[in-house]
């Protein structure tokens, strides 16, 4: 049933609808749940397993959550809790969604999916009244690791009730939050801005205040001017005026004077910013502490990444026996709402049938093949595929340390002024050598100047780039060298490495092209930012060669805007490289296998279905017959994970090996789908890859296609080693995902990295596409097309 609380809740919203209804259901309105507590979702869904008796469809309910009535005022505190009986689920409509006929499978049935809503809801109900919690993830305070002054990470599990063939499961698994730690919010603000002296937080500037503000907005506090420490409250600002300046009221009192008149309380730093609240409760700085148990919203920063890596990295064996260890967290065994549902749980791992692909054949020069170990191979031995053939290339570092100048120069350039030495540099090359084909990088370690190399490669000047650490080229072994050329031989028209005929067989029985495509959204706090979608699209016959296409379009908009367009690019640049290289004129491609990432599932079949009639326009406004297509979304954003129950049956990492391949028993009921895991173990717990065909239009036999998706893995230009998913979507995460190179702040041309202040249409005007040098290069590097960016593989 749908719920409704009068007056609106300003601050709190969840946590504060959750306690009016926890004291409807045990105190005002107890006898409607003398059979069972119904489950609320903090905000508008109640769900009962039992009929409540509201005399009708719809009963408003007064609740007073005040604990000091006002006679004066005796409204004060009451809410109206209105509840709307507006549907009653049948466990029916669940049970033949997970039990479809053998000859068909029910793709959407709202009913079911209702359904399992309200199962999630009931299971969730236990553990978030005890533990810190998102939406379905339960972190235990117990245990956590601090990784600077403000962070810490807390263990936690993940819990999902979800749908399999014929059955109902709950998927947990080890995860981990950020957490701030409790601490004064002065101390907070100091080490934000690196100050020793708390002089440093008076009369601040404008861009200070704003950027410590976002820092810390929302973050819930506490006062401790007093013996009870206030409410919690979240932040509202950081404000420049001190307490010894700032006045409450008409009467000129200040903070100052307030807290010696009211608390006795003298404040030892009076001219340091304030703590805003609300519109009406300023705080002074040093009475403020950060209480716990709060999610850090943030981005990690990079000096800490590692340390998340690590604290979430366990192997199979250990990540199993912790899940084991903490699930009664969870309190499925103790759950009234479990049980008045009257559900149960089996608590033991679920033990499946598995079958191991083999390994496709990688080929190399001269027909080689390489020797494929658990998803691996070694190249010393093997000569490129097609060796790539350049004129002149150029070293650069602006590491501090010496560098030897054997067996070719490098210049030693100041970091500071990168893009200008760049230019120098480069034009210098021009002069001398009538050309430049691509310039090598060394840095140490920096991010920044990693973007300044792209931005002025693919946008100003139109040359190939490639970025070193110098840390770990001091470092390099012959398997380091191996890995950095094969890094460069691709962005200067060679391929390394090529499937076999006989491992993508499929590819070569009619003409076809592979798409790869992919959206990154901005991050929580960037409501403005544009999402970037990118598509990559094969050229070749063997699916190794890929150019990129990538644009701007509204934030957290998942559907491919410009996809259209985006595909009749595709099929002429395909068409190009058919003819000039694989001396093939006029090919009409018949055929499209694409896999599409960065979809949530309730979004499936409504992206499906737009794109494969996108694709198609595409086909149509270049009067070309209509390919046959097969849409195969895949997933790595979840919980799933694999442990082998025999030691023998394991890699040396513990993991399962490279080509595990898993079709039945926990596999979504409503589309054709199966779990891959095409790595080998590295460190940790291997995560497969989830592919679900949303349309197939091939008639793919499953085998044929799930063997050419573990192809795809092994074809990646980068790795001698299979990656997690197929190349192509590997190729658009990375081109989606290269946002910073493409913009420019306004008020700076030179930036590279753009305004946080800016709105949509300022990110519009700011796109920069690549440059002229490198568009349509025989498919062998970076192309454009209007406010698209595209580049090779």
């Amino acid at each position: 049933m749908l719920v409704f609380i009068e007056p609106e809740i300003k601050g709190r919203v969840i946590e504060r609808q959750r306690e009016i209804l926890d004291r409807l259901q045990t105190h005002v309105a107890a006898a409607y749940f003398a059979e069972g507590r119904a489950v609320y979702d903090g905000r508008s869904i109640l769900i009962s397993t039992y009929e409540l008796p509201l005399g009708g469809k719809s009963s408003t309910i007064p609740v007073n959550m005040s604990n000091r009535p006002d006679p004066a005022n005796p409204n004060r505190g009451v809410y109206r809790v209105a509840l709307t009986l507006v549907k009653t689920l049948n466990p029916r409509h669940l049970v033949d969604y997970c039990n479809p006929a053998t000859d068909r499978r029910i793709v959407n049935s709202p009913d079911a999916l209702d359904m399992l809503n309200a199962l999630n809801l009931i299971f969730r109900q236990a553990p978030m009244q005890k533990l810190p919690h998102t939406a379905k993830s339960y972190f235990l305070p117990g245990q956590q690791k601090e990784i600077s002054k403000d962070i810490s990470l807390f263990l936690g599990l993940f819990q999902s009730v979800r749908p399999a063939m014929n059955r109902l499961f709950v998927n947990v698994n080890l995860t981990a939050g950020k957490f701030w730690n409790p601490r004064p919010v002065m101390d907070v603000v100091m080490d934000f801005f690196q100050a020793r002296d708390a002089r440093r937080l008076t009369n601040m500037t404008l861009r200070d205040l704003r950027d410590v503000t976002k820092y810390l907005h929302g973050v819930k506090v506490i006062s401790e001017h007093r013996k009870e420490p206030s409410p919690p409250r979240g932040i509202m600002a950081i404000i420049r005026e001190g307490a010894d300046t700032y006045q409450l009221d008409d009467t000129g009192e200040t903070i100052l004077d307030y807290f010696w008149r009211v608390y006795h309380y003298k404040l030892k730093f009076p001219s340091a910013c304030c703590v805003r609240i609300s519109s009406k409760i300023v705080f002074p700085i040093e009475t403020c502490r950060i209480i716990p148990n709060q999610f850090f919203k943030h981005e990690l920063a990079p000096q800490y990444r590692d340390a998340m890596l690590t604290f979430t990295s366990r192997r199979p064996e250990e990540r199993l026996a912790s899940i084991m260890g903490n699930v009664h967290e969870l309190g499925y065994a103790e759950s009234d709402y479990l049980r008045s549902a009257g559900l149960g749980v089996t608590m033991q791992p679920l033990r499946l049938r598995a079958a191991v692909m083999p390994s496709p054949q990688v080929m190399y020069a001269n027909n080689r093949t390489a020797r494929i170990d658990n998803g691996a191979w070694n190249t010393r031995d093997d000569v490129f595929f097609r060796p790539a053939n350049f004129r002149a290339w150029v070293w650069i570092s602006t590491a501090q340390d010496q560098i030897p100048q054997e067996p070719a120069p490098i210049f030693q350039v100041n970091g500071q002024a990168l893009e200008k030495e760049l230019r120098r540099i480069y034009q210098e090359a021009v002069q001398r050598l009538g050309g430049l084909d691509c310039i090598v990088l060394i840095t140490d370690r920096s991010s920044d100047l990693y973007y300044t190399l792209k931005h002025f490669g693919d946008v100003q000047v139109g040359v190939a780039t490639q970025h070193l650490d110098y840390h770990k080229l001091m470092k390099a072994n012959d398997q380091m060298r191996i890995d950095m050329v094969a890094r460069i031989n691709p962005k200067l028209g060679g391929m390394n490495h090529v499937p076999s005929k006989t491992s993508a067989a499929w590819l070569g029985q009619a003409p076809t092209m592979i798409f790869g495509a992919d959206t990154s959204h901005p991050g929580p706090d960037d409501q403005e930012k544009p999402t970037i979608a990118a598509l990559v699209s094969s050229v070749d016959e063997t699916g190794t060669r890929y150019r990129a296409t990538v644009g701007v379009q509204p934030s957290r908009v998942e559907i491919m805007r410009d996809l259209t367009q985006m595909v009749v690019t595709a099929v002429r640049a395909f068409q190009g490289y058919q003819a000039m290289v694989e001396k093939r004129p006029n090919v009409v491609p018949a055929r499209v296998l694409f896999y599409r990432d960065g979809v949530g599932e309730g979004q499936f079949q409504e992206v499906c279905d737009q794109e494969v009639v996108a694709v198609k326009n595409a086909f149509a406004s270049l009067k070309m017959p209509p390919p046959k297509v097969t849409f195969v979304v895949v997933g790595k954003r979840h919980h799933t994970r694999f442990f082998p129950v025999d030691k023998k049956d394991a890699d040396r990492s513990g993991n399962a090996p490279s080509g595990l391949i898993v079709d039945h028993d926990i596999v979504h009921p409503a589309y054709p789908n199966w779990f891959l895991l095409s790595q080998g173990g590295l460190k940790g717990t291997s995560r497969p890859m989830h592919a679900c065909i949303m349309k197939d239009e091939n008639n793919f036999p499953l085998q044929t296609l799930q063997y050419l998706t573990y192809t795809l893995t092994h074809n990646f230009a980068r790795a001698t080693r299979a990656v997690s998913i197929p190349s192509p979507i590997y190729y658009a995460h990375i081109a989606s995902g290269r946002r910073a190179i493409h913009f420019k702040a306004l008020n700076d041309g030179s930036s590279t990295i753009s305004s946080g202040e800016m709105t949509y249409a300022d990110y519009e005007q700011a796109w920069q596409g690549i440059h002229t040098n490198l568009e349509n290069a025989s498919c062998l590097g970076w192309t454009g097309w209007g406010p698209l960016a595209m580049m090779l593989f």
